[in-house]
């Protein structure tokens, strides 16, 4: 669903956004205080068994696994009814700082012919938008980038936190 919707950091233009409309439960309570009582509990019950899953998830690997130390790779393993699927991944992240990464670079490109080439490849860069700068833009610069970016709403983020003593 497309809506058009007011922007609330342009100054004077309407923003397309794209929306999905939330469904209400099928039996919604009747009382705002049920409802938040309700989400507080399925809140506590998603955090135990996100961590339930994940100690059973490594217990099934422990116990299925014929390889429970590999770091990479997948393993198909039948079992009584189907076949478990267990992919071992490796998570790589850059933690050196720019100088250090800018040096390890240079090293590549001068340690082999054509290693300029090798270098450029290994690190990409990925194009993100800075929403203050965004933000401080005219309505006439928004309009130009907005050609570029797609502005939907996020999840809504919701917190709670009990009064002292309650």
């Amino acid at each position: 669903m497309t809506d058009t919707v007011y922007n609330p950091w342009a100054t004077a233009y309407n923003a397309t956004v794209t929306s999905t409309p939330v469904q209400a439960p099928a039996a919604a309570p009747a009382n705002s205080q049920q409802v938040f009582d309700d989400w507080l509990k399925a809140k506590a019950e998603l955090a135990k068994w996100k961590a339930e899953e994940q100690a059973l998830r490594e217990q099934v690997v422990a116990l299925k696994s014929d390889k429970p130390t590999m770091f990479a790779g997948t393993e198909n393993i039948e079992v009584p009814g189907g076949k478990l699927k267990i992919v071992h991944k490796l998570n790589y992240k850059i933690v050196a700082d720019g100088d250090k990464l800018d040096g390890a670079l240079d090293k590549i490109e001068k340690s082999v012919e054509g290693g300029n080439v090798i270098a450029d490849r290994l690190v990409t860069y990925k194009p993100e938008l800075s929403v203050r700068e965004y933000k401080l833009l005219n309505a006439t610069q928004q309009k130009i980038i907005d050609e570029c970016i797609e502005i939907k709403p996020a999840s809504k983020e919701v917190t709670f936190e009990p009064t002292k003593g309650a």
